[in-house]
């Protein structure tokens, strides 16, 4: 960022108005953008109705509320076209260059009065709809209270060269995306392969054993008492931080936690499936007395995790009681006397590295895509108000 843009930003931000802006009911915006009520640039209107039993397969997409569901062979509205959600899923803008039929779940941009349809899409997702939620049950959004909204767009053709960076930067975090997927699609394959016995490392021969998951693991109900100790609870992804989760203020007395330490595992219960977390960061927890804490013994942390990440449905099917009078719990005796082949200490290790290196990747590749998705934010704010103009 330039230091001229800086010295911008901050004159705006405390309600000075730059050379070549101007003071408005909105906001300080540059002169020769143009303020008109939403109504007037790209109005609204409520999509149109579809059964599912009168869909018949085709190539135009029906869009919905939450995106494009499915495809009919017939469309409403010629495109390039902006919707966005009416009914259920609200706050979401979409965007195709497709001939459309835009559902009844949806509000769909009629007409592009002074602006083109990508630039409105660009301005639609930057407004957040989501802020004008009406509805009471079922998230709404009622086109007459966003209509009257007043907003300030630049000339034809700096739309279009708004549109193309942002157009270019959506690109980029489509390819990180995709790269992510491809990334997550080779790990699985190589939990499946390796974890299961299909596929051996080289230098690897030696025969595997039939073990009960019971001798892997050692009960431990070490209590927090009077020490201080961050409470964690274990859900379908793992370990996570309790403020992450529960925005109500918690107890502060962890006195009958149990305690949660590296290199054990402890067992919940999840909505529909049996839930763990393993401790392999070398960090000291606590956990609800409610779960079950247990070290790992004759088994390498992470190997074991694996193999019950690749088990877990069919673990939680056999094992997972649901019950009308006593709610949910976990047969642990028929749990830990399921039997599974496990291979020798250091072909486990040798696994378990490999795929903690993909895991590394995988995390190194989600923070580039979330640090993409910012640079779009940082540019969205930036051009979409007119603080940094383009050469057009």
């Amino acid at each position: 960022m330039t230091k001229e843009i800086k010295q911008r930003i901050d004159q705006i931000k405390n309600g000075e108005v730059p050379q070549g802006y101007k003071k408005t009911k909105i906001g300080i915006v540059p002169n020769e953008w143009e303020e008109n009520k939403l109504k007037d640039i790209a109005p609204l209107q409520r999509g149109f109705d579809l059964p599912s039993y009168q869909i018949n397969k085709g190539v135009y997409p029906i869009c919905c509320s939450n995106g494009i569901t499915g495809y009919h062979n017939e469309f409403k509205v010629k495109g390039p076209g902006v919707w966005t959600g009416r009914s259920g899923t609200i706050g979401k803008v979409f965007y195709t260059e497709k001939n459309y039929w835009a559902h009844n779940t949806s509000l769909w941009v009629t007409n592009f009065i002074n602006s083109i349809p990508k630039y409105i899409f660009y301005l639609y997702t930057f407004i957040d709809f989501s802020k004008y939620d009406a509805g009471s049950t079922v998230p709404t959004l009622n086109r007459n209270d966003i209509h009257s909204l007043k907003i300030s767009i630049p000339s034809i053709a700096e739309q279009q060269k708004i549109s193309e960076i942002l157009s270019t930067q959506d690109k980029v975090i489509e390819l990180k995306e995709k790269l992510l997927k491809e990334k997550e699609k080779q790990k699985k394959y190589l939990v499946q392969s390796l974890v299961t016995g299909k596929k051996r490392l080289k230098g690897f021969n030696g025969e595997w054993k039939k073990v009960k998951l019971g001798n892997l693991m050692n009960e431990n109900n070490e209590f927090v008492g009077d020490r201080n100790i961050k409470p964690v609870a274990i859900g379908v992804y793992g370990i996570r931080q309790r403020e992450d989760i529960f925005s109500k203020d918690l107890s502060k007395n962890y006195s009958r936690n149990k305690v949660f330490k590296n290199n054990q595992i402890c067992f919940g219960i999840g909505t529909n499936q049996i839930v763990y977390g393993v401790n392999i960061v070398n960090k000291i927890y606590c956990v609800s007395p409610a779960y079950k804490v247990l070290d790992i013994v004759n088994i390498d942390p992470y190997y074991l995790k694996l193999l019950l990440d690749i088990n877990n449905l069919r673990l939680s099917s056999l094992y997972l009681i649901i019950s009308a009078r006593q709610g949910k719990s976990v047969d642990f005796d028929g749990l830990f006397n399921e039997e599974f082949d496990i291979p020798l200490f250091e072909e486990q290790k040798a696994i378990a590295e490999i795929l903690t290196t993909a895991d590394k990747e995988l995390k190194l590749l989600q923070e580039e895509l979330e640090e993409e998705k910012r640079k779009k934010k940082a540019l969205m704010q930036l051009l979409l108000t007119g603080i940094v103009r383009v050469k057009v």
